[in-house]
């Protein structure tokens, strides 16, 4: 039975490298992303999320180069015209911002060293408690 654990747990171990390198590569994407501040144009509720949550849609303009950009995307914060915000974006495609998916990218990273680091040590002590 502990011969299936081992197998499993070195299997996961491999499954979090794999997570770890997507996330450091996603990470290394979206470090090449331009930060720039945009002001919001429009502000209005989207979608009701439950009783105490909504999500909202806001639109901005910003300036990447010597074009100015105008785009909305979702949002659960509040924000009001006017209200200056930061964003980034892609330099090969303005229209693309990352809102949020950078720290999604690091939390992929955090989550696939931790998951082949536990699976690994796991799979070690067992397979040490075999051998005695």
């Amino acid at each position: 039975m502990r011969n299936a654990e081992v197998r499993m747990a070195r299997f996961l171990a491999f499954v979090g490298v794999w997570v770890f390198i997507i996330g450091l590569i996603n990470c290394a994407k979206y470090n090449r992303y331009v930060q720039t501040t945009a002001t919001v144009v429009k502000f209005e509720k989207n979608i009701r999320i439950s009783d105490d949550s909504s999500e909202w849609e806001v639109t901005v303009r910003y300036q990447a180069g010597d074009k100015s950009y105008q785009r909305s995307y979702e949002t659960t914060g509040k924000y009001k015209p006017g209200d200056s915000v930061v964003i980034k974006y892609n330099p090969e495609n303005p229209l693309d911002l990352v809102r949020g998916k950078e720290n999604g990218a690091r939390t992929l990273v955090l989550f696939g060293l931790a998951m082949t680091v536990a699976c690994l040590l796991y799979s070690m002590y067992y397979s040490s408690k075999q051998e005695e």
